[in-house]
């Protein structure tokens, strides 16, 4: 693992609401990352989290700090060009495809992110054998569906191709928004140990925000627990091999009971 893959040096964002309320989304998050680690995010409702991602992902700027990733300042490149190097995999299984168009022009379009050249010329039948061996691996017979709609495609089905467009072209940062929460546990646990193979095959520096306290230590090579836009406590490796799942509970019991008795 290479040290400070991504940096995140000071970065502050505040909203204002329509009552003229001023809203911290992010307080001075400071935080560096090795390429190929697994962070898993864990918060209470309004902890920042998802500022944190559309921070990254370039959907909204920071309005103090820089982020460095591979040693190149993002911090202003918008999301349209960060596309290519920091791919989002989302908790609804419908965002992030083309629901009427078939798994096969959903995955080349993945692999097509960036360039210049035409989607209909990748649709061709070398293309597609090649795509057919690839995701026959996780046993799911989507190899069988290429031609299907991606929108007939159940939760699970749909999710796992959402994660194979997202680490297709080996992103330099994978982010996982609670992307197995709309999943029942049995599916949940299938794409989630996917999704684990994926990343560690691909050494793809991944952040996921996750609400199952499991899956953060089972996965997480770190742990960051997000509160009221600051982090408020970082576990790392050693930390989280003597971790229980109830401590987690308790901690994210801790912070709601915060929240509601500053309110």
């Amino acid at each position: 693992m290479t040290e400070n893959y991504l940096e995140l040096n000071h970065v502050s964002k505040v909203f204002q609401r329509r009552t003229g309320d001023i809203v911290k989304g992010l307080e001075d998050i400071t935080l560096s990352i090795k390429q190929g680690e697994i962070i898993a995010i864990i918060g209470t409702n309004g902890a920042g989290k998802s500022t944190l991602f559309n921070t990254l992902t370039g959907y909204i700027e920071p309005d103090e700090g820089s982020i460095l990733l591979n040693n190149t300042d993002i911090t202003k490149i918008p999301q349209i060009k960060r596309a290519s190097i920091v791919a989002r995999v989302f908790q609804n299984p419908s965002m992030g495809t083309a629901p009427r168009m078939s798994v096969f022009e959903n995955l080349m379009l993945a692999s097509k992110r960036g360039k210049k050249r035409g989607l209909s010329l990748s649709l061709n039948a070398e293309n597609k054998a090649e795509m057919a061996e690839y995701i026959s691996q996780f046993n799911l017979d989507l190899e069988k569906r290429l031609d299907l709609p991606i929108e007939y495609l159940s939760g699970g089905q749909r999710q796992t191709i959402s994660l194979v467009m997202a680490t297709i072209q080996k992103p330099q940062l994978l982010l996982l928004d609670e992307h197995t929460s709309a999943l029942d546990p049995r599916t949940a646990k299938q794409v989630m140990e996917m999704t684990h193979k994926m990343v560690t095959e691909n050494n793809l520096t991944t952040l996921m925000i996750t609400h199952h306290m499991q899956d953060a230590i089972k996965y997480g090579d770190r742990i960051v627990v997000l509160h009221q836009g600051k982090i408020a406590n970082v576990y790392s490796k050693e930390e989280i091999s003597s971790l229980e799942i109830g401590h987690l509970h308790e901690l994210m019991e801790k912070l709601v009971e915060i929240e509601a008795n500053a309110s």
